[in-house]
């Protein structure tokens, strides 16, 4: 059974999607392979700067609208993402809904299909949910993914975000807390011991910082514990400690709001530099950091190495060497941004996002989608 395509772009059924699509979206829609018991969605938010690019995740969503409202949230982060990054892409993202301990190869299969679908408007890797292998086997239905497990380079990019996000920590505690790049000494909270996560609180405690950690999942908790040494957090208790610096890396599962109005009081750190996507529950929480003195380094800053990594592979022109410069460049676009809100008195997620809103409107024609 073939995977159909229905566009919802002028019917999305929540608020929030309705909003989103108002503010620049070009096109959502929606996958359905009953056989392969697939339902996925995918938006795309900006193609100005060039095809959307921008990961698939899979998550058990309570609802469509849910699934919506989240596929729509993160390809508008993508766009700006992108944008800032200076990789030649737009903006999109997908998501399938579903538990990641029940995907099938054929459901993958009919999620690669759908891609075919939309010409190369949008390309695919992975996130939440889904594996560099789950990548290397839709790929072999589609064009239009990257950041399998490849040996001619390319594969996880896991591995460039946790070192553009420990960079960008760094950027971030020198501009607030008035110290040399050395971490040494500093307190860090980590949230979430994802691949990225992991991989960051083992860079911190290479560069001599307490960690300590909270995870969803006792065993990975324990592995860091053992393995890197790190103090381990129970439940929700890790924002309510004394820290120099909250990394948000994943919280509660994939729909992001590491920062809501509900803990934003109980955050005491005043550095906040995390590899989670959506960090704020709502822009108005920007405000709120900003106004206490507590440095937030926006989340799609600070994270951009995964997808620089995946912009290389899709470009053709992959290398270490290639992706490392990139993303040696994160702390420098954090610099700016701190450096503006700090004359501007605006917070750094306001700053972040003109940035990038502006680096959309200066776009030129719109570049052609890349071929099968």
């Amino acid at each position: 059974m073939p995977t159909k395509i229905i566009d919802i772009t002028p019917s999305c059924s929540t608020s929030q999607s309705k909003q989103e699509l108002e503010d620049g979206f070009e096109r959502v829609v929606e996958l359905k392979n009953a056989a392969a018991g697939l339902t996925a969605f995918i938006a795309l938010h900006s193609t100005a700067l060039g095809p959307a690019l921008g990961g698939c995740r899979m998550y058990p969503y309570q609802n469509r609208e849910a699934a919506i409202a989240d596929v729509c949230n993160l390809a508008r982060g993508m766009s700006y993402k992108n944008a800032l990054a200076g990789i030649g892409f737009g903006g999109g993202k997908s998501v399938i809904v579903g538990d990641p301990s029940s995907k099938t190869p054929a459901l993958l299969e009919a999620f690669a299909e759908g891609l075919n679908a939309l010409k190369g408007d949008y390309l695919s890797a992975e996130d939440s949910g889904i594996s560099p292998a789950d990548m290397l086997l839709m790929a072999r239905r589609s064009a239009f993914v990257a950041g399998g497990d490849h040996q001619n380079g390319g594969g996880n990019p896991a591995p460039f975000t946790a070192r553009g996000v420990f960079l960008g920590l760094q950027a971030a505690v020198s501009a607030r807390l008035g110290a040399t790049s050395s971490l040494r000494g500093l307190r860090v909270g980590v949230e979430g011991l994802g691949q990225v996560g992991f991989l960051l609180a083992r860079m911190l405690r290479e560069a001599g910082a307490e960690v300590i950690a909270s995870e969803l999942n006792p065993s990975r908790l324990d592995q860091a514990v053992t393995e890197l040494g790190v103090v381990a957090a129970g439940g929700d208790a890790l924002i309510d400690k004394k820290l120099d610096v909250f990394a948000p890396c994943s919280v509660g599962g994939a729909l992001g709001g590491a920062i809501t109005s509900k803990r934003i009081n109980r955050l005491l750190a005043p550095v906040i530099a995390g590899a989670a996507n959506n960090q704020l529950e709502t822009p108005a929480l920007g405000d709120v950091l900003a106004s206490r003195g507590q440095l937030y380094a926006p989340d799609y800053v600070i994270n951009a190495a995964g997808v620089i990594s995946i912009a290389g592979e899709y470009l053709g022109c992959w290398s270490p060497e290639w992706v490392t410069e990139r993303v040696e460049q994160i702390p420098r676009s954090l610099a700016e941004i701190f450096e503006q809100a700090s004359q501007t008195s605006l917070a750094t997620s306001l700053v972040a996002d003109r940035c990038a809103q502006e680096a959309i409107r200066r776009a030129p024609s719109r570049q052609l989608p890349i071929s099968a």
